[in-house]
């Protein structure tokens, strides 16, 4: 079920679905923080959010750090970085994302 939120969110932007979908979902407290925080953002998207979205990628973001250090969790977070490019660029496509994922969140907000 959440993956269908996430994709009724970010890939048909329709705030309505999704929070049709989300409410579907009998136990969202089964589902992973990580997995929780890319729901959230896309559902963010969807509703046309960018500061809230970029909040929970953040709230993401800092779940993946806490996690045990590995090559695994390394490439994970660059993967993370990679679509927070997508996101940044889902409200304004005419933003450069810069190298620097600071940087990149400094020209949305």
């Amino acid at each position: 079920m959440a993956e269908v939120v996430e994709f009724a969110s970010s890939k048909r932007p329709d705030a309505s679905l999704a929070q049709r979908w989300l409410e579907r979902i009998n136990s969202p407290e089964n589902i992973s923080l990580l997995k929780r925080a890319r729901m959230n953002v896309a559902f963010e998207i969807a509703k046309d959010q960018p500061e809230n979205a970029l909040r929970h990628w953040q709230a993401g973001l800092e779940l993946i750090r806490q996690s045990p250090k590995s090559p695994a969790a390394e490439r994970y977070e660059l993967s993370w970085h990679a679509w927070k490019e997508q996101v940044i660029q889902r409200f304004d496509p005419n933003i450069q994302t810069a190298p620097n994922p600071e940087e990149a969140l400094a020209n949305v907000m």
